[in-house]
């Protein structure tokens, strides 16, 4: 029995001396894999746009400086007003520099955020390249919101030469007239265009594409009660009534008949044209009175060359 324990106790031993040589070697050699393959350096991995500062884009700009103006202007009784927020001037700022396109410029001002349109409009007018916009503006006008039509009006009074002055006005709505800043702001503007000697016109806008009707319009002069007002209409009622008169009791007929006849369409149909936009007679009818037109200016087989 003594053997046995005597054997137990020099295993023992033995295991103890092996466990002590075999762990420092393993130990050592671990050590050493760990310095012949350092950690790369942090600096060197270091993700380059971290490394680079990107500058703030125009949109986000904008939006940012918009959010504070559209609480304040919220609280506003004038339009007017915004000039005297921060915000406002470093908006219209951004967007009055040569480095922004026109184009840009435009989309804000007609864009759904009403705080960044009144800046886009205020800065076209302190733009070099104003004057390119001032068709767009008026074609836009009618559907601006109050806010942003005093810049509108604003920006067309810094035009030269300026558009027709009652290019803003040919496209009145009847909601203008409830409005309560809208009929004070034509007001104010057309005081400014009487203090600049301009004469009240309305040039072809009235004809144009959007344009109100003639009673639409005068109701919305009316009731400015304004003498440059009622000077416009006026002047839009002269023009509606040389527009009844042409073609009916007077018209100039040119030498060139290509200056008076389009070659795509027939005679026939042109002079029908005319007569059917004076008188309420079927096609048929405006069709048998340019027969009797042409046969009464002596040309031949008028039945035939009415095709022609």
């Amino acid at each position: 029995m003594e053997e046995f324990y005597f054997l137990v106790i020099g295993f023992s031993i033995g295991v103890l001396v092996t466990l002590k040589l075999i762990v420092p070697r393993m130990a050592k050699k671990n050590s050493a894999a760990v310095i012949e393959h350092p950690p790369a350096a942090t600096s060197e991995v270091l993700p380059a746009y971290e490394a680079v500062a990107t500058e703030e884009p125009l949109s986000a700009q904008l939006h940012r400086l918009s959010l504070p103006l559209e609480v304040y202007g919220d609280n506003t009784a004038h339009p007017k007003q915004l000039v005297d927020r921060q915000e406002f001037g470093e908006a219209s700022a951004l967007l009055a520099n040569d480095s922004v396109a026109l184009e840009i410029v435009t989309q804000y001002a007609f864009g759904a955020n009403w705080t960044l349109a009144c800046a886009a409009l205020d800065a076209l007018r302190r733009r070099d390249d104003r004057e390119q916009a001032g068709p767009q503006v008026v074609s836009h006008f009618a559907r601006l919101r109050p806010w942003p039509m005093y810049y509108a009006l604003e920006f067309l009074l810094a035009l030269e030469p300026r558009l027709p002055s009652g290019a803003p006005v040919a496209g009145a709505e009847n909601w203008w007239n409830e409005n309560l800043i809208i009929p004070a702001m034509f007001q104010n503007y057309f005081t400014k265009l009487e203090e600049l000697d301009d004469v009240p016109s309305f040039g072809s806008w009235l004809q144009a594409q959007g344009a109100s009707s003639p009673e639409e319009t005068e109701k919305f002069l009316k009731n400015l009660n304004h003498r440059y007002a009622n000077q416009l209409i006026s002047v839009m009622r002269e023009k509606e009534e040389v527009r009844r008169l042409r073609g009916l009791k007077m018209a100039m007929i040119f030498q060139d008949p290509l200056s008076a006849l389009h070659p795509y369409f027939t005679v026939g149909a042109q002079i029908a044209e005319a007569y059917r936009i004076h008188n309420d007679v079927s096609k048929a009818a405006a069709r048998k009175r340019a027969i009797e037109m042409l046969d009464r200016v002596g040309i031949p087989t008028p039945d035939k060359r009415v095709d022609g």
